[in-house]
């Protein structure tokens, strides 16, 4: 998972987001916690929300793996409260919600979607990474929602780091579809778009090829267009109002 890149990287980006004035959200694998604990307190200080993405990015593929991955995650939760959880992959499983909720998170952002498709399950408010939807109109989330070929055929998810490694800033002109109509965009980048781990890129086959594009610019490019915020807060300004449990 690491070789070098990661505390180098860490800190560009957080430089980068004080320099554009951006509080925004870690999805932290609590496992680079044990390696590098000053790296994660460093994101804290900085005034950003600390989320949890599991242990040590193992798929979730059942409630046993979940219940693992938080055990072995217990000294990172106490220390940080994590409100927020996305599985990796972006897969998650109706299932999961209680357990996520009995363990003190408030929201979870893994599957893919338009925002109106923001929903209370079991306790926990479901955030989708956004898509933009190129026929039909989903009303409902219907899990797992991941990357997968019957997804792209149907909309285009610019909120991966997967498009954003195709595109760049050219996803702006999602985002600004998006925001016209009333609704904030959700995106992710991973830390190696940003500073490319040589390793990753020995290991490269064609299908990982977008995530290991540089895109230190078009990171850039994207925090000095527009405004962002943390996804608590925004789960703050959505659980104010009334959303449908589903």
């Amino acid at each position: 998972m690491d070789d070098g890149y990661i505390i180098e990287s860490v800190k560009e980006i957080l430089q980068c987001l004080k320099e554009n004035r951006v509080r925004t959200t870690f999805f932290v694998v609590s496992e680079i916690f044990e390696w590098y604990p000053e790296l994660i307190y460093s994101i804290n200080e900085e005034g950003h929300e600390i989320a949890f993405h599991t242990f040590g990015h193992q798929k979730i593929t059942n409630l046993q793996v979940l219940n693992e991955e938080i055990k072995k995650s217990r000294r990172f939760i106490d220390e940080f409260k994590p409100k927020g959880f996305r599985a990796p992959e972006i897969t998650i499983r109706r299932e999961f919600f209680g357990v996520l909720s009995d363990n003190g998170f408030f929201y979870d952002s893994s599957t893919y979607g338009d925002f109106s498709l923001v929903r209370k399950i079991s306790g926990l408010l479901e955030i989708p990474v956004s898509s933009f939807r190129l026929f039909g109109n989903s009303k409902k989330i219907t899990f797992p929602r991941s990357l997968s070929l019957n997804l792209v055929l149907k909309e285009i998810p610019f909120g991966s780091g997967y498009l954003i490694g195709l595109l760049g800033s050219g996803v702006s002109f999602f985002i600004d579809q998006v925001n016209c109509s009333g609704k904030p965009a959700i995106l992710f980048i991973h830390p190696w778009q940003i500073s490319v781990s040589k390793k990753k890129m020995a290991k490269c086959n064609m299908k990982m090829l977008p995530y290991l594009v540089n895109r230190r610019k078009a990171f850039r490019a994207l925090l000095s267009r527009y405004e962002f915020t943390t996804l608590l807060d925004l789960y703050r300004s959505l659980n104010s109002s009334h959303l449908d449990a589903s």
